[in-house]
Formats: C-alpha cells, sequence, structure tokens
C-alpha cells in the first residue's frame, strides 16, 4: 500500500493541498519533483 501512504502525506502536506485546490497543478509537480521525490525516505 505504498501508494496510500504517498496519497496520505500528500494530503497532510500544507504546500500542495492549497495549490490543488487551486489548480495549480504545475507548482504541484514542480514541488513533489524537489521536495518529495527527490529526497526519498523508502524505497
Amino acid at each position: 500500500m505504498p501508494l496510500e501512504k504517498f496519497e496520505d502525506v500528500m494530503r497532510a502536506d500544507d504546500t500542495v493541498s492549497p495549490a490543488v485546490e487551486a489548480g495549480q497543478w504545475g507548482r504541484v509537480i514542480d514541488y513533489v519533483n524537489r521536495e518529495v521525490l527527490d529526497k526519498p525516505e523508502e524505497y
């Protein structure tokens, strides 16, 4: 269930949630690429 955990983390993120609600998908993608996917804690 790794994707469910990822979803929970993204929903709780203070940067991602407001950007998704505002439809700022470019901002979301950039943030996730820089701050989440580039710094994996679990493989």
